[in-house]
């Protein structure tokens, strides 16, 4: 989860501060599309490049599998390697949020990586500490519930809340990228 995480908050952090940093946006709104389209382009084509990052993954690791003659479901290997696309596509869209509100990539990565190191920390804390359920609640760590997809499988709920933010951290980015003067 962390290098799909690290590989999905720098590619969302990347989708438009990048080019706005280069000065190549100016040329890219040129065109007649509107600001919004890009912006839902662009994280489409992070929501892709994530599931065929994660597909190799699971092929990577259905293939030594197979190697070695272990026995394990593979669809329930694949269930459990997807299940990390909704942890990865919530701190890309923070990420993706934050750069739309304000522009600045490394900020956006910075303030994202901090919030996924700390949403982590309280979520592994949780187990040993007396943290309040309430803030437990609060990590996406909690709602990913990675280390039981292998053999219990994957809670459609879970995965529904994650998304349901993800969409709401894209949409606040397309807003307050639609409204803010950008820095080309």
């Amino acid at each position: 989860p962390i290098m799909i995480l690290a590989f999905a908050v720098s590619y969302g952090a990347g989708l438009i501060g990048s080019e706005e940093e280069s000065g190549t946006l100016e040329i890219l709104l040129a065109t007649p599309l509107p600001r919004w389209r890009v912006m839902l382009s662009k994280f489409g084509a992070l929501i892709t490049f994530t599931l065929i990052v994660l597909l190799a993954v699971w092929l990577g690791i259905a293939g030594g599998v197979l190697a070695v003659d272990i026995e394990t479901d593979l669809g329930k290997l694949l269930a459990g390697v997807m299940n990390m696309a909704p942890l990865g596509l919530i701190f890309a869209a923070l990420a993706f949020c934050l750069t739309g509100l304000r522009g600045n990539r490394g900020a956006a990565l910075g303030i994202t990586l901090a919030v996924a190191a700390i949403t982590y920390l309280v979520h592994t804390m949780s187990e040993v500490t007396d943290i309040p359920a309430w803030m437990q609640k609060l990590s996406p760590w909690y709602w990913y519930n990675g280390v039981y997809a292998l053999s219990e499988g994957v809670d459609p709920l879970n995965v529904a809340l994650l998304l349901g933010v993800t969409l709401l951290l894209v949409a606040i980015g397309v807003w307050g990228f639609e409204r803010r003067d950008l820095g080309v």
